[in-house]
């Protein structure tokens, strides 16, 4: 299905900074350039806007959160060590038997350290913070996967899920792929690994991630549910910056596990979101945040009560079409036919 966008803000409410929003203002945008790609005349909508354009339900809470953590939120407790010495002989014997030990211990250590970082050095390369390791980490059984191209178009962010809950991003460069670097390594290394905060996270929720470009800086949005089925994201605003904390940001009555659970990036509107409700159907939010700014609020968008809500959904790229920019959103309907 095609949509199509009009000129009127959904109802909004509180954004968290102390401002509200009602259906009944005007879109800021709509004597702005960007009318262009969001003006489209009520006779030219297509069939699926016409059929749900009057069965937007309520708006909800939903804001970008906006507390970046610490490097220390994320680092593990460093362990104090205390060495006293004995005056005991028999002590002091075992004390120099347990260091010579170690010795050649951190002897064998370092020799492997001196000799990976030769050859790191050999490549020309600087290692990635943090390492990929060699050994694949422990994913967790049921999890889900997120894969989406990196906003600048470097490469592909691979998210998923760890035994223990944690969220982890990969990014694999495009030249990763490239048939003779197939042929070297396998399984394929991730250039980079990082660690994405998943406040609250449920173990095994679906993942849905959204990458662009803004300001000249790489945006990065991963929204899941935690473990009372709300909707949470977590956000970037540049490479070098760090994630959000997962802030809640959708609170209805979402169907367990969510299959349909797409983050899509529409270029100068916002970021939509689709859900399936626990009544069957299937819903989308939205963000207007090149209108709003920053700190835009999500609200509630539309509720498509002829879409099934226990099949998954995914949207495509943005085109132009009769001089209107389009993304489609296929989605399997109550008939059982492809919409």
């Amino acid at each position: 299905m095609s949509k199509r966008h009009s000129t009127s803000a959904p109802e909004l409410v509180n954004n968290g900074y102390g401002e509200q929003y009602t259906g009944t203002e005007k879109f800021p945008s709509a004597t702005r350039e960007s009318d262009k790609y969001t003006v489209q005349p009520p006779d030219l909508l297509p069939e699926v806007d016409r059929r749900y354009e009057n069965t937007t339900a309520d708006s909800v809470y939903m804001h970008i959160a906006s507390k970046p953590p610490t490097l220390a939120d994320y680092s593990e407790p460093t362990k104090k060590r205390t060495c006293g010495m004995p005056y005991k002989v028999v002590v002091i014997g075992g004390i120099l038997v347990g260091l010579l030990v170690l010795a050649c211990a951190l002897g064998a250590g370092l020799g492997l350290g001196l000799k990976s970082r030769k050859e790191t050095e050999g490549t020309g390369t600087q290692p990635s913070y943090p390492r990929p390791s060699a050994a694949a980490p422990r994913v967790a059984d049921n999890t889900s996967i997120a894969a989406i191209i990196r906003g600048d178009g470097a490469g592909m962010l691979l998210y998923y899920q760890l035994a223990n809950g944690s969220i982890v991003e990969d990014f694999y460069t495009n030249d990763t792929f490239a048939l003779d670097v197939l042929r070297q390594n396998s399984p394929v290394k991730a250039t980079e690994r990082r660690m994405v905060p998943s406040q609250s996270i449920s173990l095994g929720s679906p993942l849905s991630a959204a990458s662009f470009l803004r300001d000249g800086e790489v945006w990065r949005s991963l929204f899941y549910i935690d473990n009372t089925t709300s909707v949470r994201t977590t956000n970037s605003s540049g490479l070098s910056q760090d994630w959000t904390n997962g802030e809640v940001i959708y609170t209805r009555d979402i169907l367990p596990n969510s299959p349909s659970f797409t983050a899509c990036s529409f270029e100068k509107v916002g970021l939509r979101l689709y859900v399936s409700l626990a009544t069957g159907y299937i819903a989308s939010a939205i963000n207007y945040f090149p209108f709003y700014g920053y700190f835009a609020p999500w609200a509630h968008e539309q509720t498509f009560r002829d879409l099934d809500a226990r099949a998954g959904c995914t949207c495509g790229p943005t085109f132009t079409k009769n001089d209107q920019t389009v993304q489609d959103v296929y989605a399997r309907s109550a008939g059982s036919q492809l919409t």
